[in-house]
């Protein structure tokens, strides 16, 4: 889960759009998407989706690579106890422009609307398994 490539005709994007995965959530690892991102926008637009757990600190994580994404969606992991809610996360990005959702797949469902070039999940580790998790169950055993 470290700028992993997923499947994205398993979340029924279009096939221009590229889907990536990343567990991390701390502000050394926003600074590796950060430059990852830089890259990835010379495509197109790229859109990121957050799910953090309340001991991170979103702001530092985010700050490292807001200036290189075109939108960010604040989510939560339902039924995670150690997770930021939606409105919680929300509130912690209040300086920083963002929509909600209350899952990734709801977040990934308004991204591609805009027809991003690329979309981004990232910000926690339990999120990166439980995506991996949710492939497996769709049948995506080769991840």
């Amino acid at each position: 889960a470290r700028m992993q490539e997923l499947p994205s005709e398993a979340f029924s994007l279009n096939k221009t759009t590229k889907l990536w995965l990343d567990g991390g959530h701390n502000e050394d690892a926003g600074k590796a998407i950060s430059s990852t991102l830089k890259e990835l926008k010379k495509d197109g637009s790229v859109a990121v989706i957050l799910c953090m757990m309340k001991h991170k600190d979103p702001n530092t994580f985010v700050k490292q690579f807001v200036n290189n994404c075109d939108e960010i969606y604040a989510t939560q992991l339902p039924n995670e106890p150690a997770s930021l809610s939606s409105e919680e996360l929300s509130s912690l990005l209040s300086e920083i422009s963002h929509k909600k959702a209350s899952d990734y797949k709801e977040a990934l469902g308004q991204a591609k609307t805009s027809n991003p070039a690329h979309i981004l999940i990232t910000g926690s580790l339990y999120l990166a398994g439980h995506v991996l998790q949710d492939l497996e169950n769709m049948g995506h055993n080769e991840l």
